[in-house]
Parts: C-alpha cells; sequence; structure tokens
C-alpha cells in the first residue's frame, strides 16, 4: 500500500500538522492542540478531528508521538480514559518508532487503533486519495469543456471555431497548450479519470511552458502539482479562447444567440438547419411535416479583471437549451421554439 507523504516527520509539530492535513484533504475538519471537556475535567489533545461526511458525525482524537523510543502501555490507558469520557468515536496513538507489547495488549477490546506513521498514512490512503482525485477531476472537467475540440460528432465550440477561422495560425498558438496541459485533459471524467492511482508515476509537468516529463514520485506530489496549476491553466485558454472568438467565452456547444437568431419562422429550410448545427437533431414525423428538436448548450466562466493572467477558478453557469423547429411539408420552418434551463457547473 503506497503512502501520502514521500517521506517521515521531521519533528513533533511536523508530525501533528501532517495528520491533520491528511484529515482535512480527506474533507474533515481538524484542528491541532485543542482543549476538550470531558466528565472528568478539561484535557489537552494533539489533534482534534470532526468527521462531518459521515452521518452522526463522529469524533476522532489523536495523540501523535514523534519519540525515539516506543510508546509504553501507560501512555495507552491515559488516552483510553480521554477518548472514553469524551465520548469520542475513534482515537489513534500515531508513534514514528512503534509500540512496546504492553501497549498492544492495553488497546485490545477498545476504540483505540495504535499505528506507526506509515500505517496511519496507509490506513487513510483510499479515502484521502478518492477526496483528491474528485477534486480534481471537477477542475480538469471544467477544463475540458471549453478547450477541448470536438471529436466525432462535430459539435460546434468555441474552440473549433477560433481554429476554423483562423487556421494553421491559430493552430500553432492551440497546440503548445493542448501539449502542455495534457496531464490535466488525463484528470477529466471526459478522458481518463480514475486511471492515474500508482505512484511513482511518469508524466508531463503542467508547470512547464515547453514539454517536460517529470516522475510524479507520490499521490502528494501529484496532486499538489495539479492543482497548482489548473488555475493558470483556466487562465491560459480564457485568454486564447476571448482572443480568437471575438470575447465570448466558454460553451461544450455552440448554440448561443448568434445562432439562435439564424432560425427565421417562414424562411429557414431543413438544409439551412443542417449548415447552422453540426450535430444531428431528434426528428419526429407528422402528418404534414416533421418536428425537429435539437439540445445544446452556453457555458459561461467570469473573465480575468483587469488582464490578470491567473484568477481564481469559479463554478462555470450553463444555459442548456433546447431548440424546437416544426416544419411543413415544404421543408420550411412555420414555428420555433427556445427553452432555456440553468444549472451551475459544466453542461
Amino acid at each position: 500500500m503506497p503512502t501520502i507523504f514521500e517521506g517521515g516527520p521531521n519533528d513533533w509539530e511536523d508530525l501533528e500538522e501532517k495528520v491533520c492535513q491528511i484529515f482535512r484533504e480527506a474533507g474533515c475538519l481538524a484542528a491541532r492542540r485543542r482543549t476538550l471537556k470531558t466528565v472528568r475535567g478539561s484535557v489537552d489533545v494533539d489533534v482534534l478531528v470532526e468527521d462531518t461526511t459521515r452521518r452522526p458525525h463522529a469524533l476522532i482524537l489523536c495523540e501523535c508521538k514523534n519519540w525515539n523510543r516506543k510508546v509504553p502501555r501507560t501512555v495507552v490507558h491515559a488516552f483510553r480514559t480521554v477518548v472514553h469520557d469524551s465520548g469520542a468515536t475513534l482515537g489513534f496513538i500515531i508513534s514514528e518508532r512503534g509500540f512496546q507489547p504492553g501497549a498492544k495488549a492495553a488497546a485490545e477490546k477498545s476504540n483505540i487503533r495504535l499505528v506507526t506513521w506509515k500505517e496511519f498514512q496507509e490506513e487513510m490512503y483510499d479515502r484521502w486519495f478518492d477526496v483528491q482525485e474528485a477534486r480534481l477531476t471537477l477542475l480538469a472537467d471544467e477544463l475540458y469543456v471549453i478547450s477541448e475540440l470536438p471529436a466525432e460528432d462535430n459539435r460546434r465550440t468555441l474552440i473549433s471555431e477560433a481554429v476554423n477561422h483562423g487556421g494553421e495560425r491559430v493552430w500553432n498558438e492551440l497546440e503548445p497548450l493542448r501539449k502542455r496541459y495534457v496531464q490535466l485533459a488525463f484528470a477529466s471524467s471526459s478522458v481518463a479519470a480514475g486511471a492515474i492511482r500508482r505512484f511513482p508515476y511518469k508524466g508531463m509537468d503542467p508547470r512547464a511552458e515547453k514539454q517536460k516529463l517529470i516522475v510524479f514520485r507520490s499521490a502528494k506530489m501529484y496532486f499538489d502539482i495539479m492543482f497548482e496549476a489548473a488555475p493558470r491553466a483556466m487562465a491560459d485558454y480564457v485568454e486564447f479562447i476571448l482572443k480568437h472568438t471575438g470575447g465570448r467565452l466558454g460553451s461544450q456547444e455552440l448554440f448561443d444567440e448568434a445562432v439562435i437568431s439564424q432560425v427565421v419562422e417562414g424562411k429557414t429550410t431543413t438544409k439551412d438547419v443542417h449548415r447552422l448545427f453540426d450535430w444531428n437533431a431528434w426528428i419526429e414525423r407528422t402528418p404534414d411535416g416533421e418536428v425537429w428538436t435539437l439540445r445544446g448548450s452556453i457555458t459561461q466562466f467570469r473573465k480575468p479583471r483587469n488582464g490578470a493572467r491567473i484568477w481564481k477558478l469559479i463554478r462555470p453557469v450553463t444555459a442548456r437549451r433546447t431548440l424546437v423547429i416544426e416544419f411543413g411539408s415544404n421543408e420550411i420552418a412555420r414555428r420555433v421554439t427556445v427553452e432555456d434551463s440553468e444549472h451551475i457547473g459544466p453542461p
């Protein structure tokens, strides 16, 4: 089982901070050096954790020992009393050097877990990894919405519009972005989310302006680098799109007013719709014509302020649209309706 951090703690303070960090990054509330009231009075706790992801919430206490010797049973007896009197769900004693045989016997048939620093990381690893992966996938999906060219379905996107209008010059500007941030693309649920779980892992460093291979020695190193690079990746793609689409931003399927306004009752034909929309419509036959239903979306992101290249990554707002066109037997639109709905997040 892999560990989260590459090395051991530097001292007792570092051990406490790393334990806190693992719990926080696993979705819990965690704090160091807290005073806790029990039925016997107040006690000091190295790390106090409230697991709010579970119902009912769980209280977890941690005693961190970065000693040069193994933890004796007297420490376990004292900690058992604290955990019991506080009503905590679980207690961890985390020791860099391990435990004396009597300590392990003292923890039997209790809600006390005796673990080394390595064992603690192994125990928390899957839960910690799943939370980090979900967070990264969300960021990568938001980037994918505006950055990916359409594949076989030929959807209209702002990226494809920029390349189609600008040709080789614009493609040569886009390609370095795609190469630089390919590792973030791999984290998207639309590409290969969940594929990277074994470390060390060799991949592309998204922080480097030119392609550079890097060895991600641990999951912690991998996620830290990905989270650091995500805001810059979004800012770079935003800058590119704004530059080459006349100031429009966002959109997985280009379904905005500029396109919708070209569908005119009494004028637009079925051939016009095929020209305007590169993806297939749902077609329903009627006694005197056809009803075409097309669905698309326009996703908007906050633009950078004052030309700033790095801006805070926020949830996008997606307006979903359903376009219904009724054609008569002459294949000319006789009725056009548009239905809008809005939600937070990518399409």
